[in-house]
Parts: structure tokens; C-alpha cells; sequence
């Protein structure tokens, strides 16, 4: 083990009177409340536990947790587009809304938007969809995109 010669600023000689510098207490950055004494100056947690910890319960969690909630549903819109795509004559799908959102789609979950004579289409992923009304129903056609 390597001693300093020198005081640091930082860092405290010991109650041995050896001469070995130690760094003044800390609290642990990690949340909990407890104070240590470093073993090195970059040291901010008590343990690599602590570390972990703030990692994975840190703001990277709580950013990316509605970025979370929209890919879920538009992965879950993907799915029911595919459903019911496959369920259609290969080229195009129609179905009713009701059923749709039966089994949770949502239609403002979309990736992007694509014109055609038809109208413009919305597109999840693979999939695009265009709402109309046929005899006072609300329908939605499904395309490949």
C-alpha cells in the first residue's frame, strides 16, 4: 500500500498517529443516510450494494418510465394490427373499432402518418390504419405499410 507524504486538504491523519491520511466522513449518495469514511476521493457510496442501488432506483428510472407506458402501448396496438391484419384477405383489413378496442387498442398511439387517396394513415410500427364510418359503424382498415 502506497502512504502519502503530504496532508491533503481532504483528508485526515488517523487517531494512530502513524501518518496515514484518511478522507473526512461522507454520507452515502445513495439515499439511505448513513455516513462512512472513504477509501478513496471518488468514492461517493459505502458499497458497491449502494451503488446498485442508487443506480437502479435513481431519476434513469422514473425518466424512462413513460417513455416505458407508450412503447407498451404501441407495442400492444402492433399486436392487435397484426391480429387482425392476418385475419383479412392479405392486402388489406377491415374491421370494426369496437372490437379493436375490445382487446385494447388505442388510435392515438401512432409512430408516424402516411397520405394516401384514401385518407391518411397511421402507422404503428409495420402497420397502418385509417378510421372511417360505413352505415353509421366506425371501421378501421388495416394496411402493410
Amino acid at each position: 500500500m502506497r502512504y502519502f507524504s503530504q496532508k491533503n486538504d481532504n483528508t485526515n491523519e488517523d487517531n494512530t498517529g502513524n501518518g496515514v491520511p484518511y478522507y473526512k466522513q461522507r454520507l452515502c449518495k445513495c439515499g439511505c443516510g448513513l455516513s462512512f469514511y472513504p477509501r478513496r476521493k471518488d468514492q461517493v457510496y459505502i458499497d458497491r450494494q449502494h451503488g446498485n442501488f442508487a443506480y437502479n432506483h435513481g431519476a434513469r428510472k422514473r425518466k424512462q418510465k413513460a417513455i416505458h407506458k407508450i412503447e407498451k402501448c404501441l407495442r400492444r396496438n402492433e399486436r392487435i394490427l397484426e391480429k387482425y391484419f392476418a385475419a383479412g384477405d392479405g392486402n388489406a383489413a377491415i374491421c370494426s373499432f369496437i372490437s379493436l378496442a375490445a382487446e385494447g387498442f388505442n388510435p392515438d398511439f401512432f409512430t408516424g402518418l402516411v397520405s394516401s387517396p384514401e385518407g391518411t394513415y397511421n402507422v404503428v410500427y409495420k402497420y397502418a390504419f385509417l378510421r372511417g364510418k360505413y352505415n353509421g359503424h366506425s371501421i378501421i382498415k388495416i394496411i402493410l405499410k
